[in-house]
């Protein structure tokens, strides 16, 4: 019969199979209000969801984003991607209050549980920055990094905390609130650094944009910039060509929305045990800001 069916060119029928199973055959994908979706960052961890779940033979659908009530009805999914998941994101909670099963792409903040986790070794790939900046003769290291809200954020600051303690460095830290626009507080912020703190000769900020600007901003205020300032970002965006001059971390965004898919996709046909936690590697792209030109 099987042969048969091939040799006919028989293809399985997904809305028959579906009902059959119970499911929708399709997964979901959230993102807080306040994120940007046609970021360099946030279009790849799309790009690489959907790759995921169409592997698997599912759709992806992009859920409203923003929600502050609790929803009348749950989404018409099998399965919830939430991406970069905020404690201070109304919907998160919701829709982890709803059964539906979740993985969270980068870990949760406390308060936050989902059935899976994927995120980047933020840990190992800072690491590298603050070591590569020592190596630069950095001595004095600022840190921009977002608040106890992100998980990510809570590992980014627990890493620069114990490197420069094993160093014997001077901490300086400004937390990044959950606000809508979070790269103009960050630019803000790293002005008001350099100006209450003249003798920093590096700042780690969050993306690639807020350190363009800080290093304008630094420039006009007569320091070199790769030279008796150097700078770099805990996020690779890389949107254009003058943002590639930025040291950065990419955190490969692609294979952890790639993963994330896949993971989800597991846990809910139950086809095979998944880890609770999976680690994607990182990538220090080293470029002039800690180089020179």
């Amino acid at each position: 019969m099987i042969s048969n069916a091939k040799m006919l060119g028989y293809k399985p029928n997904s809305a028959a199979r579906n009902l059959r199973l119970n499911r929708t055959g399709a997964v979901g994908f959230h993102i807080q209000r306040n994120a940007s979706l046609s970021s360099a960052y946030m279009m790849e961890f799309l790009r690489g969801a959907a790759e995921g779940a169409h592997a698997e033979d599912y759709d992806l659908v992009l859920l409203a984003a923003g929600a502050s009530e609790r929803l009348k009805t749950s989404p018409s999914v099998d399965g919830i991607i939430i991406a970069d998941p905020f404690s201070t994101d109304p919907a998160a909670r919701t829709l982890l209050d709803t059964g539906i099963t979740v993985v969270s792409g980068e870990a949760c903040p406390p308060g936050l549980e989902t059935a899976a986790t994927v995120r980047a070794d933020h840990e190992g790939g800072l690491t590298q920055i603050l070591d590569h900046l020592y190596s630069r003769g950095a001595r004095s290291i600022g840190l921009l990094a977002a608040g106890d809200h992100s998980g990510w954020g809570i590992e980014v600051r627990r890493t620069y905390n114990h490197w420069a303690e094993q160093h014997d460095l001077t901490k300086v830290i400004v937390e990044i609130p959950p606000v809508d626009n979070r790269l103009a507080y960050s630019i803000s912020a790293g002005h008001e650094m350099l100006r209450t703190h003249p003798t920093l000769d590096a700042i780690i900020t969050t993306t690639v944009g807020s350190a363009k600007a800080i290093a304008e901003f630094a420039s006009a205020a007569g320091r070199q910039v790769g030279a008796d300032l150097l700078l770099a970002a805990c996020l690779d965006t890389g949107d254009n060509e003058s943002e590639r001059t930025i040291t950065a971390l990419d955190v490969q965004p692609h294979e952890l929305g790639r993963r994330c898919a896949a993971t989800l996709i597991s846990l809910i046909v139950g086809g095979s045990s998944v880890p609770a936690t999976q680690l994607v590697s990182t990538n220090v792209r080293i470029r002039p800001s800690t180089l020179g030109s």
